[in-house]
């Protein structure tokens, strides 16, 4: 036999099916050690044993098992394939197409999100180009207090939009009970900006819309607080800059 036709016994070989001499002929070519039909026959044995796997197991009555049994005896001698060959190739042919499709589909998704996420860094390096070079443009430099000294934070605010682009450093992440809460500074009463969280290393974006009525912002700062944030400051401040 050549290789084509003895790699094509190697189905054959997995599900027990092949006649003496046939199985002779593919161990004495697997002896010699051919790769191709190793990693075949691996890939053969791993699809059958998921397909035995998913059929339920149950003990079959005693007297069928023995006629059975008796039958096999017989036709052990046949070379060809058995009857249930077919369906049980077939069975496993399904098998590995659908492995092969799930895999297809994971790296399709996986390649979705990759492009999602670029296209969102590129249309914020488009969005932050075009406020730096805007004559509306202010940036505000937030500093990290005697609470987290070596923090800091940058806000392009957009004039004529009304919005904050907040840009957080080196602020360390906190645990799941706790959360980082923006405050705009109008005199001497703080209003709520929303809340923060860092990712590990330190760093968090904020976009924040400021309200049509709040006019006069003097400052800028981000506090600790709980989890779900709070009404007003309660806990210390960690950045704080003058607008």
């Amino acid at each position: 036999m050549n290789h084509d036709e003895l790699k094509e016994l190697c189905a054959l070989y997995v599900l027990d099916a092949l006649g003496p001499d046939d199985r002779g002929a593919l161990e004495a070519h697997l002896a010699e050690g051919c790769s191709e039909c190793d990693r075949e026959l691996a890939e053969l044995q791993r699809v059958g044993a998921a397909l035995a796997a998913s059929v339920p197991q149950f003990e079959p009555d005693p007297a069928v098992k023995s006629r059975l049994m008796a039958r096999v005896r017989r036709r052990a001698v046949i070379r060809s394939a058995p009857v249930w060959f077919p369906a049980a190739a077939a069975a496993l042919a399904l098998i590995f197409l659908g492995w092969q499709t799930l895999q297809l589909r994971q790296q399709v998704a996986r390649q979705q999100l990759q492009i999602a996420d670029l296209s969102g860094r590129l249309e914020s390096q488009v969005e932050l180009s075009r406020l730096l070079a805007s004559a509306a443009s202010r940036i505000i430099e937030l500093a990290g207090t005697e609470a987290r000294p070596g923090a800091s934070a940058r806000v392009l605010w957009d004039t004529d939009a009304q919005m904050w682009y907040l840009y957080v450093s080196n602020l360390a992440p906190l645990p799941e009970d706790q959360t980082y809460q923006l405050w705009f500074i109008v005199g001497d009463q703080p209003h709520s900006a929303g809340i923060l969280r860092t990712d590990e290393a330190g760093s968090a974006f904020a976009r924040v819309e400021l309200p049509p009525d709040l006019v006069d912002v003097a400052a800028a700062a981000v506090s600790l607080e709980p989890a779900g944030g709070v009404p007003q400051p309660t806990g210390p401040i960690v950045l704080l800059g003058n607008v």
